[in-house]
Parts: structure tokens; C-alpha cells; sequence
């Protein structure tokens, strides 16, 4: 039980960091690269994800890269496929630049720059005990938004009957408030919405505790490690000036 307690601990001081000054981190950081050069065109395939990166060119992931544009001498040329298409055009060797590769997901690339860390939280009709790791998901139907990646320590955990019943974390929190299934995970800013607009909806969350941790990461071919550290070191000028947190913020 102590060993539990601990770990989930560490879960939530992650989220609540990552929440308050974003995270980096890029593999394979140790090549020397020239201060400056030409400007460099990269070809990004990105899997549409609901909010987030959408095929209209919107989403905070895009405003990001339009915003890395302004500090740098790179250029996206974007291209927003559905995500398992997306995934599969890279592996077979099309565009320069995947995005978003969950850490949940297979390795694509050694190359990677993390742009976002953040915990991924249960919630629960009111009344209910509220889930603070996945061993508390034993026993109880939950729902998944069928776009987002979970690791197989949910996906396969044979105690936990995991469903996916909609695309979007808010209908899947609707389902949750009809009683079509005992919980669902989601990203707490997400949930926290849903709630601001549906007070009715009668769910409840235990916000210092997510129940996974999941973080957002560029993959480059592992040619480019240069423009990754190039990308790389902008996210991180942005991470340190809090304009990073600005830019992903849904509604900023």
C-alpha cells in the first residue's frame, strides 16, 4: 500500500509540474549543429485529434508550430490525415515529421522533442469513490474517447472493463453522466470544461491525482536530429517563458 501511495505521488507532482512550466526532453541530443543556415521546409504528417490538431489547419498543436516558424528558420508544410493514417504513411517512410506520438505508442524515432506533459484523469458520478490509480478501475466499465492512445497496462488489464464508446472525451463524460459506463479518462482541462458548461451533469474528479501521465512528442526521421534540436531548443525558450503553456491552452 505505502509503495502505491508513493507512486501515485510521483504521478501527481509530474502532472503539476508539467501543468505549471511544460516539459522537454529530446533523444539523441549530443550531434553538433551550425548556429544557422538556410531555411529548411519539413514535411509534418499529423493525426487529427478533436480540438487539438484539426484538418481546417486550427488546433494548439499547429499554433505551435506556426509560433516555432517565428523563432526559427524552419517551415512546416502540414499535412492533417486521420491518425492511424498518419502513423502509418510515416512508418512507411512519407514526410519528415510526425505528430502527436504519445509516450502510450510504439517507438517511431529515436528523434523526438516532447511538447506537453500532462495527467490523464478519472471521473466519476458524485457519490461514487473517486479512482486515483488504475488499480481503483478494477471492477468498473470505463469509457475511452476511441481517438486517444492508452498504454496496454489499461487497454489489456483483464480487471477492467474498458470500452470505447465515442470519439470525443465530452461524449464520452456525457455517457459517463447517463450511466453508460462507471468512469472515463480524460485530460482534467477537458473534463474541468465539461463541467463548467453542464454543472448538471452531477461528476466529480480528485484533481491532484491523475491516474495516468501522458506526454505529446514531435518524431523526426533520426537524419534530422539538427532541425529537432532546433525545434527543440524554441520549445524550450517557450517552456521558460510560460508562453508555451499559452499556446497549447485550448482557448488561450
Amino acid at each position: 500500500m505505502g509503495e502505491e501511495l508513493i507512486k501515485t505521488f510521483q504521478i501527481a507532482v509530474a502532472a503539476v509540474l508539467s501543468v505549471l512550466c511544460g516539459a522537454f526532453s529530446m533523444a539523441d541530443d549530443g550531434v553538433e549543429c551550425p548556429a544557422t543556415g538556410p531555411v529548411l521546409h519539413l514535411s509534418v504528417i499529423a493525426g487529427e485529434i478533436t480540438n487539438m490538431i484539426e484538418k481546417s489547419g486550427q488546433g494548439p498543436y499547429l499554433r505551435l508550430l506556426r509560433e516555432i516558424e517565428a523563432q526559427s528558420n524552419i517551415r512546416f508544410d502540414v499535412t492533417v490525415l486521420s491518425d492511424r493514417r498518419a502513423k502509418r504513411d510515416f512508418l512507411e517512410g512519407m514526410g519528415d515529421v510526425y505528430m502527436i506520438r504519445s509516450n502510450f505508442d510504439e517507438e517511431l524515432s529515436p528523434v523526438r522533442v516532447t511538447l506537453d506533459v500532462h495527467g490523464l484523469h478519472a471521473f466519476v458520478r458524485k457519490g461514487e469513490a473517486v479512482p486515483t490509480s488504475l488499480d481503483d478501475l478494477k471492477g468498473k466499465r470505463v469509457g475511452l474517447p476511441y481517438l486517444y492512445s492508452f498504454p496496454k497496462s489499461l487497454m489489456e488489464n483483464a480487471d477492467i472493463n474498458v470500452v470505447k464508446l465515442a470519439e470525443s472525451a465530452h461524449a464520452n463524460l456525457e455517457a459517463l453522466a447517463i450511466g453508460r459506463v462507471d468512469a472515463t479518462i480524460v485530460p482534467l482541462a477537458v473534463g474541468e470544461a465539461f463541467l463548467k458548461a453542464r454543472p448538471d451533469a452531477n461528476l466529480t474528479v480528485d484533481v491532484d491525482h491523475p491516474v495516468l501521465v501522458k506526454e505529446a512528442s514531435m518524431v523526426f526521421r533520426p537524419t534530422l536530429t539538427c532541425a529537432a534540436q532546433q525545434v527543440g531548443q524554441v520549445v524550450e525558450d517557450f517552456r521558460r517563458s510560460g508562453k508555451l503553456f499559452t499556446i497549447l491552452a485550448e482557448n488561450p
